[in-house]
């Protein structure tokens, strides 16, 4: 109320400066924890249930040689979700040749793999990835010979014919590459 002549003072309740702008970051805070948590399975992979091959396949090697890409087996949950953390073990099953390690884990995406160098044989060679308690992946793959390195007579030796003649018999040989596979 008025007095005499004297406006009497009024209050007003004037927000804060900034509040906008803290009310507008705590929104948006908000909004990126529920979309986050929208998006991801709080319970995470469960136990493995399968290993699938998912790199490497159809390959042809040649002996003595790493093949040109890693293979690579996924652990999978009953949901296929990948699981981390699985060891898998891999062992050259037939041809012989190696593999750079013997064990490996699978990675945040489930995934492990190894690099496999043939064997000295050509002809089909076999890995195997194993996780324990989940059923094998058998890998089997054709290697090939390598590039000539040696030559065999398969013909008589001492064939003698006159220059620009034929030959009484062909001369017959066999290339061997540096491990003596047939090429």
């Amino acid at each position: 109320s008025e007095r005499a002549g004297m406006a009497a003072p009024i209050f007003r309740e004037e927000p804060a400066p900034h509040t906008d702008v803290v009310r507008m970051r705590f929104a948006r805070l908000a909004l990126a924890l529920l979309l986050i948590g929208s998006c991801s399975d709080p319970s995470g992979p469960g136990a493995p249930q399968s290993i699938v091959l998912t790199g490497g396949a159809d390959q042809v090697g040649v002996v003595g040689t790493a093949f040109e890409q890693p293979f690579t087996v996924t652990a999978y949950d009953a949901n296929d979700r990948p699981v981390p953390g699985v060891l898998v073990t891999w062992a050259v099953e037939a041809g012989g040749g190696s593999v750079d390690r013997v064990q490996t884990s699978t990675d945040r995406d489930g995934r492990a793999s190894v690099v496999w160098t043939a064997g000295r044989t050509r002809g089909v060679q076999r890995l195997r990835a194993t996780a324990e308690g989940l059923t094998a992946v058998e890998i089997e793959l054709a290697v090939r010979a390598g590039p000539p390195a040696k030559i065999q007579p398969l013909s008589a030796s001492g064939i003698v014919a006159e220059p620009g003649s034929d030959l009484p018999q062909p001369l017959r040989v066999l290339l061997r590459d540096t491990y003596d596979n047939p090429v």
